[in-house]
């Protein structure tokens, strides 16, 4: 049996996308099986980033309505072997409920090592629905005060969801800013013990320009590098942050 993440930040734009595909990459890196699960239904992106937007038939409504089997709405992602995708509907209105991917994601964890769910922006329906069935989260954010606090917000929305293990990924990490969070000042969004709970992937524009394109990017990156280290991390291994 699997594990599911879901990688969620209340605030749109922060770069949930590029993490879980980051974090897809690195984990099939090591020999596992991983499914991106968009869950972004009506703005759908994953299906560009990972190339697969041109073979797309089914996505994970019609899985749901029975027109096909879930087999069939899973596409392989030939520029990171390991790694498939289930689309999300192009339709806001086929947003998958939260009562069916209680049923959905266990299914999906039998086959896969993890299943990534790449939740929409906000705490609405389609939020809730991405962290219903998740064993663990990332809560990625910028360090600015408006997204930390909506990054407390979300955890706040997670804990009473009852997922069990959070973390704190600050995506395009500013360094100056980090001295107010592992201060444990107010804007830090009532989250401490940072240093227990917190991942770090710089500013690294090589990067999302290679994910939005439909490509790879290099492992020697910095943002590859980081999202390395926080798979490690996940796993278990003893890693420490990297400033």
């Amino acid at each position: 049996m699997g594990t599911a993440i879901v990688v969620t930040s209340g605030k749109g734009g922060v770069g949930k996308s590029t993490v879980s595909l980051g974090l897809a990459s690195q984990f099939a890196a090591g020999g596992e099986r991983v499914l991106l699960l968009d869950c972004d239904a009506g703005l759908r992106s994953l299906d560009r980033m990972t190339g697969t937007e041109e073979a797309l038939v089914f996505d994970s409504s019609d899985v749901v309505a029975g027109r096909c089997a879930p087999a069939d709405a899973i596409y392989p992602c030939v520029t990171m072997p390991g790694v498939s995708l289930m689309p999300a509907p192009a339709s806001g209105e086929d947003l998958v409920p939260e009562r069916v991917m209680l049923r959905l994601v266990p299914l999906l964890k039998r086959y896969f090592d993890r299943v990534i769910l790449d939740s929409p922006a906000g705490v609405g329906r389609g939020f809730r629905a991405a962290a219903a069935a998740a064993d663990c989260a990332l809560i990625v954010c910028n360090s600015d005060p408006v997204c930390i606090r909506d990054a407390s917000i979300v955890r706040r929305l997670l804990t009473e969801l009852e997922v069990p293990q959070q973390r704190l990924v600050i995506n395009r990490f500013n360094a100056e800013y980090f001295g107010s969070l592992s201060a444990g000042r107010e804007d830090a969004g009532g989250l401490r013990d940072l240093d227990d709970v917190i991942d770090l992937v710089p500013e690294d524009r090589q990067m999302t320009a290679a994910f939005q394109r439909g490509c790879v990017p290099a492992d020697d990156l910095p943002g590859m590098t980081a999202l390395s280290r926080i798979a490690a991390r996940m796993n278990g291994v003893s890693v420490p942050l990297s400033l």
